[in-house]
């Protein structure tokens, strides 16, 4: 089973420097760790590094031929999290709603893939991921 920790960060909210975090296991097993910028801008929001962030590590996950395993997702947002199970809709025309709607694309490819949210406190790897690259 995999598991997915992602995360976003933003230097200003709205307006800054974004950045993605994602550490990807199996079966505990550190697979691939994500760290990266987004960028920098008015287009910039913590939403939109929360599903950069996601984007990044299904990108891996299919890349690497993955999406008929079982793998779980775990954000310590909310909003993503309940986007993600379909609890609540994407319905922004902004970058945000580009990032999110191509990785609910993207989603649409995986055959087991669950979403759960997690206090901040459970998100540290990932957190600390996505502030690497800030």
């Amino acid at each position: 089973m995999f598991k997915i920790y992602f995360d976003g960060a933003i230097t200003k909210n709205p307006g800054g420097f974004a950045s993605a975090g994602a550490l990807i296991t199996e079966n505990g097993r550190i697979v691939k760790e994500v760290s990266e910028g987004i960028g920098y801008g008015e287009n910039m929001t913590c939403n939109v590094a929360e599903w950069s962030a996601l984007l990044k590590a299904l990108t891996f996950m299919k890349s690497n031929n993955l999406q008929d395993e079982i793998i779980e997702c775990y954000g310590d947002s909310q909003l993503v999290i309940r986007q993600c199970q379909g609890k609540y809709k994407i319905s922004k025309d902004s970058l945000y709603s580009l990032v999110a709607n191509e990785c609910s694309k993207l989603l649409k490819q995986f055959r087991y893939i669950s979403f759960h949210w997690i206090p901040r406190e459970m998100n540290l790897e990932a957190d600390k991921l996505s502030r690497v690259a800030a």
